[in-house]
């Protein structure tokens, strides 16, 4: 790690060098001073343990400051102006839901034991709300990068409200920061997998306001967060909310979900890094199936019965590269074969079906930036050997998500197995039928 020197420090430099800029207003004075989120750079020098970590120390210690002056501190501009203004929440129906949902949500799970503060009550700004949380203390809000901007720029300048390109273009971005936490005090150790952080925020940003993984509206959604729920439905059903939630918060993974589902979800993340050493470090959730097969599988002992035991064992990470592909060993475990497969059919899993369901109806585009939009489809396939519900290819569908491949649970499947249906195809029309079908077994 000596080779990047202090991590803090490259960031600092690329902040102030940018801030120098000409061009460049200077940070209000009681505006908190951007930082490398400290998750981060732990997670960098874990990487550099493993590998060349260059491209992380470049993208998030140079470019990320970088953009995030020049996204907030312009001279001027419409789209500049939008994230700066202050917020008032009657005319952002979808941040107000979103953020009042986000505190009952926490309280319910007993993940904190009061609802927090209004947190448009002292009508802050876009900027503001951003720069409180984990992430976006240091990095730039996501929804509002060059491309996006330009998007917003125009459609203030068509004299479109301000309030309501806000609420539609932004809030469910600045409502997955919040998901993120707030700024924390420095814990020198590395987060658990990115993985599992953005799937705990996508679910606890679902529970709140499900428009913003699942749009009614073209635009609403954090376009391309949808499979990261669909790995935070399933370990929410299979290590609790409240534990799923405080891994996106920081907590232990070990703690969490356990020793050996911890230690092997880990392992599993690093040898995903290993296997592009790009960042970010969650680039997409492409390969959620075999992630939570893992999470199942080390949920039991007799199941990848040497696996678990070598991860387990194994001191720190420099060794990760001597075992098996976790993710790659445990795709090629049936359902039938992990315990969630023969447990009793809950409300969690009945909830997830209809999750799984409404994800056939969305898309991901480039209309004319990265957006998710809702989506007719033709038909729906189960297959309840894979435990898998798919629709076909659309043909403006972009992004690793598409087509859709959602987990249906697995007991439900179970049961509609043992009464004979290994496949089943319907209109999209028949949509409720299907899911009636999986609810009650036949």
């Amino acid at each position: 790690m000596e080779r990047w020197g202090d991590l803090d420090a490259r960031y600092d430099a690329a902040l102030a060098s940018e801030l120098a800029r000409p061009g460049t207003r200077a940070l209000p004075v009681h505006f908190p001073r951007p930082r490398l989120p400290p998750p981060l750079r732990e997670s960098i020098r874990s990487a550099a343990s493993l590998a060349d970590a260059a491209p992380l120390v470049e993208f998030y210690c140079e470019r990320m400051p970088r953009m995030l002056v020049d996204q907030l501190l312009p001279d001027d501009g419409p789209a500049g102006d939008l994230l700066w203004m202050p917020i008032d929440a009657d005319r952002v129906p979808r941040l107000r839901s979103a953020t009042r949902a986000l505190g009952r949500a926490l309280v319910a799970a007993g993940a904190c034991h009061e609802v927090p503060p209004d947190a448009l009550g002292s009508r802050p700004c876009a900027a503001a709300l951003a720069a409180r949380t984990l992430l976006g203390s240091g990095l730039p809000i996501v929804g509002a990068y060059p491309a996006e901007r330009e998007l917003l720029a125009s459609e203030v300048k068509s004299c479109a409200d301000p309030y309501d390109v806000l609420d539609l273009r932004l809030s469910g971005n600045l409502v997955h920061e919040m998901c993120h936490g707030e700024r924390r005090p420095d814990r020198p150790r590395p987060p658990p997998p990115w993985l599992v952080v953005e799937a705990g925020a996508a679910h606890l940003g679902a529970t709140a306001f499900s428009r913003h993984l699942q749009p009614e509206v073209p635009g609403e959604a954090v376009p391309g967060l949808a499979p990261f729920l669909m790995v935070g439905d399933a370990f929410a059903r299979l290590f609790g909310t409240r534990a799923l939630w405080s891994v996106a918060a920081g907590e232990s993974i070990d703690v969490a979900f356990g020793e050996r589902a911890g230690r092997a979800l880990t392992v599993a993340g690093w040898q995903d890094w290993l296997r592009r050493r790009e960042p970010p470090f969650a680039k997409d959730a492409a390969r959620g199936v075999a992630w939570v097969k893992l999470a199942d599988a080390a949920r039991a002992t007799s199941l990848l019965s040497t696996l678990p035991e070598r991860v387990r064992n194994l001191e720190g990470l420099s060794r990760v590269r001597d075992l098996p592909d976790l993710l790659d060993a445990a795709a090629a475990v049936p359902w039938r074969e992990l315990p969630w497969w023969a447990e009793e059919p809950n409300s969690a899993d009945a909830a997830m079906a209809r999750r799984s369901a409404r994800a056939m109806f969305q898309i991901d585009v480039l209309a004319p930036t990265f957006q998710t939009h809702p989506y007719r489809a033709s038909a729906l396939h189960l297959d309840t050997d894979s435990c898998l519900l798919t629709r076909e290819r659309a043909e403006r569908g972009v992004g690793p998500g598409e087509p859709p491949a959602w987990i249906v649970p697995p007991p439900l499947c179970r049961r509609l197995a043992r009464a004979g249906v290994r496949r089943l195809s319907v209109g999209a029309d028949d949509a409720r039928a299907l899911l009636s079908r999986l609810l009650e077994g036949r």
